[in-house]
């Protein structure tokens, strides 16, 4: 087996579907097209440094819309990063970093993933567990492999609109508890 190492950077912040390729949005900051997939949209041409606060504003619009939000840059610094992270929400403390406290550096370069099953390896829902939940997760990759490695999401309120109507009362009343460091894999 090949392995496929990344290095994802990431920030959490506490704050109608059309044919695939369809055009949303044009205009002289950035372009939005639907992603071929149930959801979600990929903007292209966006300069977060200079992004105006309307630009910064119909993004979290096609975000909140869509539920998922691709962002087609030329790179950016970890000041950028963070800077444009805080034009979107207030930013989650998630290291020690002291220049970079906002930004969790998430790797599996060196690591053999087949035995050492990493928390993000597996489904789940970022920053759940804590009081402070996020409303928005953004993925920063700073190293992908050339094939492979896909980060995959779901949009969990679309699965929930297509349960049939017998499931949905069986589940209302059902509270779920989310517990750092709990997987699926630790359960007996």
């Amino acid at each position: 087996m090949v392995a496929r190492e990344a290095v994802v950077e990431l920030i959490t912040n506490t704050t109608m579907r059309v044919h695939g390729g369809q055009t949303l949005a044009a205009g002289l900051e950035y372009e939005a097209t639907y992603l071929d997939s149930n959801f979600g949209v990929a903007v292209c041409g966006v300069d977060v440094a200079r992004l105006s606060t309307e630009g910064v504003r119909g993004l979290l619009l096609l975000l909140y819309a869509n539920r998922f939000l691709v962002l087609r840059t030329r790179g950016m610094t970890r000041e950028q990063y963070v800077a444009f992270a805080r034009r979107m929400g207030e930013p989650i403390r998630l290291s020690r970093d002291e220049r970079f406290p906002e930004i969790a550096c998430l790797t599996n370069v060196g690591v053999d993933t087949v035995q050492e099953q990493r928390g993000a390896a597996h489904w789940h829902t970022d920053q759940s567990f804590r009081n402070t939940v996020s409303s928005i997760t953004m993925l920063y990759s700073v190293q992908a492999p050339e094939e492979g490695g896909a980060t995959r999401f779901c949009d969990m309120a679309a699965a929930y609109r297509a349960l049939d109507a017998k499931t949905k009362a069986r589940i209302e009343d059902l509270v779920v508890e989310h517990r750092h460091g709990v997987s699926v894999a630790a359960r007996p």
